[in-house]
């Protein structure tokens, strides 16, 4: 049975949900908010990783659990049309692998039909008051992602916007990937030549290629 592996945002969903939090958390703060652009920034441009791009925006913002959570129950309203019939009709083993804080994805994923165990997202400390403590996992680039993706059933097709979905191809975790583009053009994963869907009827009938 293959294996297809969605990204979250802008993927599963029309908006970035760190984006979205950290706004939220930091409001009218505007020092800090241009702190975390430039880190964002610099992170796209390759002078941070992924997980010190993290490290740093959270340190900064400190969002709470309850705000993540917040947001994982409203983004259901947001999910990319056309996306849970697509993941409903798939006989494929479904897994949601993504930058996102797991709290913000695991509304999305029950919405779906996509149990927890499947569910691989930036993995986060609280304190027992609710409070960002700390990075346990971070992103699809961890090594803890990197061993589960290889144990998948082939062939494995990754779904995503950004290079660091687009990185588990090149690290040998998929065989093939698509880069969709509905809500957001990433010039750097289209450039690699992959498959691109515009909107899930395009998706629905590469994966039917693909798979």
């Amino acid at each position: 049975m293959a294996t297809v592996c969605f990204d979250f945002d802008s993927t599963l969903i029309d908006r970035e949900s760190l984006d979205v939090i950290l706004a939220r958390r930091l409001g009218a703060d505007e020092e800090a908010a241009a702190r975390v652009r430039a880190i964002t920034d610099l992170g796209m441009a390759g002078q941070f990783s992924f997980r010190e791009s993290m490290e740093l925006r959270l340190a900064i913002a400190k969002p709470s659990r309850d705000l993540v959570e917040a947001f994982g129950a409203e983004a259901v309203g947001h999910l990319t049309p056309g996306i849970t019939e697509l993941i409903g009709s798939l006989a494929a083993g479904v897994w949601i692998v993504s930058g996102g804080i797991e709290e913000a994805l695991f509304p999305v994923a029950a919405h779906l039909g996509v149990p927890r165990e499947r569910v691989l997202g930036t993995r986060v400390e609280w304190t027992a008051a609710g409070e960002f403590a700390g990075l346990v996992r971070c992103g699809p680039k961890s090594e803890a992602v990197g061993a589960v993706c290889r144990s998948w059933s082939r062939p494995r097709i990754g779904v995503g916007d950004g290079m660091s979905d687009y990185a588990l191809l090149e690290a040998g975790c998929l065989d093939h990937f698509v880069a969709y583009t509905q809500h957001a053009r990433r010039e750097p994963v289209v450039a690699t030549g992959v498959p691109e869907a515009t909107n899930v009827s395009e998706l629905q009938y590469l994966l039917g290629r693909l798979t």
